[in-house]
């Protein structure tokens, strides 16, 4: 099938059954919608911006000191977001990896056993997104402390640039292989039915022996996610500059982040779905071919 089958055959699954996209767009409504509320809300004190009447700002939008409550008000908000969605990925992610799985094996796609499935897996896949998260602190730890901690105590100059951008290239490279070799810990809990360490065993196996495939796959995914990101800005200039004569201010970041979240779910319902395809792919063939040959 080859890395575009995988995403062809994924984006299938999700256009024959275009229910399974409402998952995701109730979570992304949600947290979305709570998220462009306090933007909206914190323009409003900063700027006197009112998204559905005339604008009546009073400071300049160039003074800085106008964004300090605006950012403060976002820190509890974005934290309190990222907290519950530790919670929620779980249980999301096991949804759409289970229709990955009955779309694969040529089931009909049901979302009640799809999220029966997550129930079932919620706390390995809890625990397995706990672990992953640990990794990548530990990961990061490490390489501030032996490229940040250094020009803390010594200063910076010319060579101390030098450090921090060969520690931003060697975080790149770190960050690159994690994703990799961690790419399949979820996909293997609902697919294999194991704990978590044992997932995230098989996964780091996976990664390593298919390390240029899903290395293909995550540029793939760079390319969809840029090229979608351009297109939305383009859209939001489009809309800003179609209600410019009206003298209502941010309706167009509006109505193109209400086209984001449809637009933007559809998207991340399909890439929830890539992992149990690049499992189908490259590490189920594989163990299928062990199981033959033994």
């Amino acid at each position: 099938m080859g890395i575009l089958g995988i995403f062809g055959k994924t984006f299938d699954i999700l256009k024959s059954n275009p229910r399974a996209i409402l998952p995701y767009l109730i979570v992304t409504a949600f947290f979305g919608g709570i998220v462009l509320y306090t933007v909206f809300s914190g323009l409003s004190t900063a700027y006197g911006i009112n998204v559905f009447g005339p604008a009546t700002a009073t400071h300049g939008l160039t003074n800085a000191s106008s964004l300090v409550p605006f950012y403060m008000g976002l820190v509890p908000v974005v934290a309190a977001l990222l907290l519950v969605s530790l919670f929620i990925n779980p249980l999301l992610l096991g949804m759409y990896l289970s229709m990955a799985d009955q779309g694969y094996n040529k089931k009909k796609v049901s979302l009640g056993g799809a999220l029966e499935v997550a129930k079932r897996n919620y706390a390995k896949l809890f625990a397995v997104g706990v672990a992953i998260a640990a990794i990548w602190l530990a990961a990061i730890g490490a390489l501030a402390a032996i490229f940040l901690l250094p020009l803390v105590m010594g200063g910076f100059g010319a060579a101390a640039v030098l450090w921090l951008l060969l520690g931003a290239l060697v975080f790149l490279v770190v960050a690159v292989v994690l994703g990799i070799l961690l790419y399949e810990a979820f996909a293997i809990v609902v697919l294999e039915h194991t704990g978590a360490i044992a997932a995230i065993k098989r996964s780091i196996e996976i990664g390593r022996k298919n390390m240029r495939n899903i290395f293909a796959v995550f540029i793939v995914l760079g390319v969809i996610v840029v090229a979608y990101s351009i297109a939305l800005a383009l859209f939001q200039i489009a809309m800003e500059f179609a209600f410019s004569g009206f003298s209502v201010p941010l309706v167009g970041a509006l109505v193109a982040q209400a086209v984001n979240f449809l637009l933007g779910s559809v998207m991340g319902a399909w890439f929830a779905l890539l992992p149990a395809g690049v499992y189908f792919e490259f590490a189920k063939k594989v163990r299928s071919s062990k199981r033959r040959k033994g």
